[in-house]
């Protein structure tokens, strides 16, 4: 994928746990690196559940590799700097040879699972 084509400021986040006053666990997002990327949506659906629609929208994400962010699983999400879309990351397919310059993360995710904080 060219550069030219990677057009989303997206920022790599990692969960970083923490309690609260009351001894309760609270989800801290650290970022872990802000990378250009694409975003392409895949399919979504709407489903009922507690009286309330609700929809899901299936992304496919692509990223350049660097192997910082190399062990990205399915505990870490993308937000979308410009829009302040959330990203939950489903998979994450590593290129082939981890060294050339150029070969690109693609990545599977869900928008919209988890808070805007």
């Amino acid at each position: 994928m060219s550069a030219g084509q990677r057009r989303r400021r997206l920022l790599l986040q990692q969960n970083t746990p923490t309690r609260d006053e009351y001894g309760g666990t609270l989800a801290v997002w650290s970022t872990t690196a802000t990378v250009w990327g694409s975003v392409k949506a895949l399919f979504g659906k709407e489903f009922q559940a507690v009286d309330q629609m609700n929809s899901d929208m299936n992304v496919m994400i692509r990223i350049e590799y660097d192997s910082s962010w190399a062990t990205m699983d399915n505990s870490w999400r993308i937000k979308d700097k410009n829009s302040s879309k959330c990203y939950d990351v489903m998979t994450v397919a590593l290129p082939e040879q981890q060294t050339i310059p150029g070969d690109e993360i693609v990545i599977t995710a869900l928008e919209g699972r988890t808070d805007d904080e």
